[in-house]
């Protein structure tokens, strides 16, 4: 049997060896992961995210992981898809300090993979390990770009019982000419262009006003403009019958037509009679 002394020893050694490798642990891990207080790592759960659920084909994925009160060692990243058996896609040794005075560390990934191509559609984990404070993982999505649903019958756009009207048929030179579009159904009508164009003459319709309409303006039940009759070179257009016309992003376009004209002054035709020596008036 050994001795208590032999026992003894052989406890000192075992301890010994214990507190060198905990000690060797610590100087590895700066010895933060024993030192660390409460609150030090950021929270599981919600702390590492992505900027958006769903990313496009070659769509940076911003990755960013938040609420850090000290200083921190990120160690590596990695992307894997989303199963069972997710597969490996993507890894990187990082190593990046992030100083204490930094509340956020932001990695951005192009969707490029190990072999540098695009990785395949899929849903993915994205994996962030950190010296003390282990992991942190957050999801995504890579999907294929959806174009929005487009409506072209009457029916879907509401078009039926949408109107696009000139407060007058007819204008004098000068005029202000009122335009209005009512929308009682309200249907999703984004206004692309606006044109105005004088009709006839020997090369047909001519554009003398455009004007394209900021992106995703839409006209909602009602919208209203005065035209005061220039070109788009600030110049006063000649008489003629014209046509303003307002083209959609989905739902084709709309018209209404008017006229610009000039007042005639009107010539009395001279003779003598009941009416003195000016007659009715012509050309009025």
């Amino acid at each position: 049997m050994m001795s208590k002394k032999s026992i003894y020893l052989l406890v000192m050694v075992f301890g010994l060896v214990v507190l060198t490798a905990g000690l060797s642990y610590a100087s590895d891990n700066s010895s933060c992961c024993l030192t660390m207080r409460p609150g030090y790592c950021p929270s599981r759960y919600d702390s590492f995210v992505a900027n958006q659920d769903i990313y496009h084909r070659g769509e940076p994925v911003v990755l960013t992981l938040n609420d850090l009160q000290d200083e921190y060692l990120i160690e590596e990243i990695t992307i894997e898809e989303v199963g069972i058996e997710g597969e490996v896609v993507f890894h990187e040794v990082v190593n990046e300090s992030v100083p204490k005075d930094s509340t956020t560390w932001t990695y951005e990934w192009d969707q490029k993979g190990n072999d540098g191509e695009l990785v395949d559609y899929d849903h993915y984990y994205a994996i962030v390990q950190t010296q003390c404070c282990q992991n942190y993982r957050t999801h995504f999505r890579l999907q294929k770009d959806v174009k929005p649903y487009t409506c072209c019958t009457t029916c879907c756009c509401g078009k039926w019982a949408a109107r696009l009207f000139s407060h007058s048929d007819k204008y004098l030179v000068g005029d202000l000419v009122q335009f209005d579009f009512t929308n009682p159904k309200k249907g999703n009508f984004v206004f692309d262009t606006l044109t105005v164009k004088r009709n006839g003459g020997c090369c047909g319709s001519e554009t003398v006003f455009s004007y394209t309409f900021p992106e995703g303006a839409q006209a909602g039940y009602s919208w209203s403009w005065d035209w005061n009759q220039t070109d788009n070179a600030g110049n006063q257009v000649g008489t003629g019958y014209y046509t303003l016309i307002i083209r959609t992003e989905d739902c084709g376009y709309f018209s209404t037509n008017f006229r610009i004209y000039e007042q005639r002054t009107c010539t009395c035709r001279p003779f003598w009679g009941f009416f003195g020596c000016c007659g009715p008036c012509s050309g009025c």
